[in-house]
């Protein structure tokens, strides 16, 4: 989805400095596995107050995936300046966020027919990690970018995010795409319902057969951080992440004669809502069963069926 190109430093006389630079692949306790890689060096001053420069270019392949920019770093910044430069042919809102009495003041420009926005920054304090502190997004200054559309080499305009609708119509394109196979799984809900007479009895067999049986493991590898992997996979290796324990779980209430939904929603560790149509607003997907009309959500990562569950930031959207 991106990709860094360069990663240069420069000494006060612009002269470039060789350094070592890593280049690994990047985990977290939370996630088993993801695509990620990360460049990194160490970087040494021989004086006090000496000047180096690092310039880095990052290559995003998809503009929809440049979502965010924190202007904090795990340092104090005592002065620094970020450029945005957009071009004619795309339509792009810049949202700020924290700003507060922090020293950040933005300017913008004409440069020919594109638009160049500068955030000037002053003596920002450093990044602090605590115990059950809030998400970053609740806290820290930050801009959020909304890609809403572009012209293609022929001047027709591309929508990317101009609405909520736009964000659920590229998930729900994902969701369609899925290829789905129901031979096994029929066959398993036939033996989880079978002598159950209530729909109570039934879903909550088939709620904990998955539950018990598929175990979790968080899995980000491209698009597959967005797609849902196939059911009959997901049913098959009895392991997948949030989107592939959903699409299982609503495959079998299906096969049950349910009405049931996936449902992406945001945790409590982002502030944005679905007021602002962005790739940032969410970070999960449970299941929804409609009963008189009503959604009851069902969150494979709990212990328990939430009847009108408060969903963490009240972020939710349905795709049939």
């Amino acid at each position: 989805m991106n990709h860094l190109e360069t990663l240069n430093l420069t000494d006060k006389r612009n002269k470039r400095i060789a350094w070592n630079i890593n280049d690994e692949a990047y985990s977290t306790q939370s996630i088993f596995h993801n695509d990620y890689r990360v460049k990194y060096a160490k970087l040494t001053f021989p004086l006090q107050g000496y000047l180096r420069t690092v310039k880095e270019v990052k290559e995003y392949k998809d503009i929809k995936y440049f979502t965010t920019d924190y202007f904090v770093e795990p340092y104090r910044v005592i002065k620094g300046t970020m450029s945005i430069t957009i071009p004619e042919w795309l339509e792009m809102e810049i949202k700020e966020y924290h700003f507060g009495n922090n020293d950040i003041k933005r300017l913008s420009k004409k440069v020919g027919a594109d638009t160049q926005v500068t955030f000037k920054i002053n003596n920002l304090s450093p990044m602090k990690s605590e115990y059950r502190m809030p998400g970053n997004s609740y806290i820290y200054p930050h801009v959020l970018y909304l890609t809403q559309s572009f012209k293609d080499s022929k001047g027709a305009e591309i929508t990317l995010f101009k609405e909520t609708q736009d964000l659920y119509n590229w998930y729900s394109s994902l969701v369609n795409d899925v290829d789905i196979q129901t031979t096994d799984i029929a066959v398993k809900v036939n033996e989880l319902t079978a002598g159950l007479t209530t729909d109570d009895e039934k879903v909550k067999a088939i709620y904990y057969w998955v539950q018990d049986n598929i175990k979790y493991i968080a899995f980000e590898d491209g698009i597959a951080g967005f797609k849902p992997d196939s059911p009959q996979n997901v049913f098959s290796k009895k392991y997948g992440d949030c989107k592939g324990m959903a699409i299982l779980l609503k495959t079998i209430l299906i096969e049950a004669g349910y009405d049931a939904r996936l449902v992406w929603i945001g945790t409590d560790h982002i502030s944005y809502d679905y007021s602002t149509p962005s790739l940032s607003v969410d970070n999960h997907m449970i299941t929804a069963i409609m009963v008189d009309g009503k959604p009851i959500s069902i969150n494979l990562e709990s212990t328990l069926i939430y009847f009108f569950i408060k969903l963490w930031s009240s972020l939710w959207y349905f795709f049939k």
